[in-house]
């Protein structure tokens, strides 16, 4: 882990008793408040990407979502193919790859624009 790195922040929020936690969700709307956009206003080039902590990024990442966000000025989300490097396809039984989702039902949501 990279100690020491401006850019790596480890964050944690505080729970209160009868508050919900709100999970995932909650941890992203606490961060964001907080500690992202409490330092300044956010502005229309922004751009947050979240990764769970067991993911890897590919190298070419951001060369191929940000076209999305540029492309109409509408778009406020991008979310992408979660793939595991470690789960033979032929034999993902579970659909840890979300294949059905994302490359059956994901794609016939495009002919909703």
């Amino acid at each position: 882990m990279m100690m020491g790195n401006p850019r790596l922040v480890y964050l944690a929020r505080p729970k209160y008793p009868g508050v919900p936690i709100h999970g995932k969700a909650g941890n992203l709307n606490y961060t964001l408040k907080f500690f992202i956009f409490a330092k300044k206003v956010p502005k229309d080039t922004d751009v947050v990407i979240v990764f769970d902590a067991d993911m890897k990024a590919h190298p070419n990442f951001l060369h191929h979502v940000l076209p999305y966000l540029e492309e109409d000025d509408r778009t406020a989300l991008v979310q992408t193919p979660q793939h595991f490097f470690n789960v033979d396809h032929t034999g993902d039984v579970f659909n840890h790859q979300n294949c059905t989702f994302f490359f059956g039902v994901q794609t016939g949501l495009d002919s909703w624009r």
